[in-house]
């Protein structure tokens, strides 16, 4: 990749030449993508597979558009089973007043977008990164699997290709996967009991 490529607004500011080492960079995605995250390594272009890529001599990083949005892997870590970062966080809580305090705290003192409200059944939040925060109260009886534990969300690549690998390794997995617009989601239960999900784009 030669020449100026633009970022967007973030940790690195200005202009990053061409082999200058700044480190891996987070940025927030340009495109609102669910729990993705753009990484920029200052030792050459943008990389897909996480590591610093070599770049040409001379060039720079100028201040715009991001140039890759894709998931934030750190330190050159990445999976090879396209599993790109976390896009949700689930809670549910019985006790009343405890999630209207809960909504408070994310809505009024954190400023949370909201994007779904049912009065005390559930409360879905935006993060600017496009992560995803849904509480869920005791009008809610769809995610009493949860228990008392946080539900994470996983991005990947495609959904029932993971759950099938999963499956064939004994992992329980509670419900059919679940669909709505282009988006498919499939929660199962962790050695630890936790439950958690599978979060990927429709497939096919």
């Amino acid at each position: 990749m030669t020449g100026p490529v633009p970022l967007r607004d973030g940790p690195v500011h200005g202009t990053v030449r061409v082999g200058q080492d700044i480190g891996p960079q987070v940025l927030p995605p340009a495109g609102g993508h669910h729990g993705l995250q753009l990484v920029v390594h200052g030792h050459g272009a943008p990389s897909r597979s996480g590591a610093p890529a070599p770049g040409p001599t001379g060039g720079e990083y100028a201040a715009g558009a991001a140039p890759w949005v894709g998931p934030g892997p750190y330190d050159g870590c990445m999976s090879t089973d396209g599993v790109h970062g976390l896009g949700f966080l689930g809670v549910r809580i019985e006790d009343r007043e405890r999630f209207r305090a809960a909504v408070a705290l994310h809505r009024d003192t954190l400023g949370l977008a909201v994007v779904r409200d049912e009065p005390d059944r559930l409360v879905w939040f935006r993060l600017r990164d496009g992560t995803e925060l849904h509480v869920y109260g005791p009008e809610d009886v769809d995610h009493v699997a949860f228990g008392d534990r946080p539900c994470v969300g996983l991005v990947v690549d495609d959904v029932e290709g993971t759950r099938h690998r999963m499956e064939a390794e004994g992992v329980e997995f509670l419900w059919d996967t679940q669909r709505d617009g282009d988006r498919v989601w499939a929660h199962y239960r962790g050695p630890d009991g936790t439950v958690y999900e599978l979060i990927g784009p429709t497939v096919g």
